[in-house]
């Protein structure tokens, strides 16, 4: 089982691609279950490491766990649903209903057998508004802890490539510099060209006969 956080939208996938498959097959998995494209997808680990198609999954040792979970970027992102919106109005739905009642109840004047019936049921409803309000928020901070290591790993993948990019554009400066300097040498070269075939025309070369 493997845990992806897909960052773009805020939640965990746990796929199971083939024990034996590659990161390729990972992304298959990946395109079935949210329907982006293999080429939109960026996998990314925490350190900012980048995983590669070709790459065997059992060589990837420690992550795909839900601590350590892979993250999914989507290169371009689109109007699907926002889990998180939906979940809160469901949450804000309970509340209201519960919010109901308890008004309704209010209103009874009486006090019955029936009155305190409805009262103890009120309570449980009660208890389960407000566990479901801190599954919420409990997961809301966990998606925002990926979030956080998502986006860190990107950056952490983005330096890495500006590193690499400095390193490419040094060492063609000093390519640069190595072929202006021969440039120079050579424009040195042929300004003397006149004079050495001068020099040389004077040289006499003497032959002897055997």
């Amino acid at each position: 089982m493997f845990h992806i956080f897909y960052v773009n939208q805020g939640y965990m996938l746990m796929l199971e691609p083939p024990t034996l498959g590659s990161v390729f097959d990972l992304q298959k998995s990946i395109e079935k279950s949210t329907g982006i494209g293999i080429d939109n997808q960026l996998l990314f680990l925490s350190d900012g490491g980048s995983l590669i198609g070709s790459t065997m999954l059992s060589s990837i040792t420690g992550v795909g766990t839900d601590t350590n979970p892979i993250f999914l970027v989507r290169r371009v992102t689109n109007n699907n649903r926002e889990l998180v919106k939906e979940n809160l109005e469901g949450i804000n739905e309970l509340f209201r209903g519960w919010s109901s009642e308890m008004d309704r109840l209010n209103r009874i004047s009486t006090t019955s057998s029936s009155a305190i019936t409805e009262c103890i049921e009120l309570a449980k409803k009660c208890n389960t508004v407000a566990e479901t309000i801190i599954r919420f928020c409990s997961n809301l901070i966990s998606e925002h802890h990926y979030l956080h290591q998502g986006w860190k790993a990107v950056i952490a993948n983005l330096d890495d490539s500006i590193s690499r990019t400095q390193k490419y554009l040094q060492r063609s400066k000093r390519q640069a510099e190595k072929l202006e300097t021969i440039r120079t040498k050579g424009r040195v070269l042929l300004g003397d060209f006149d004079n050495v075939i001068e020099v040389l025309s004077k040289v006499i070369i003497y032959f002897y006969a055997i």
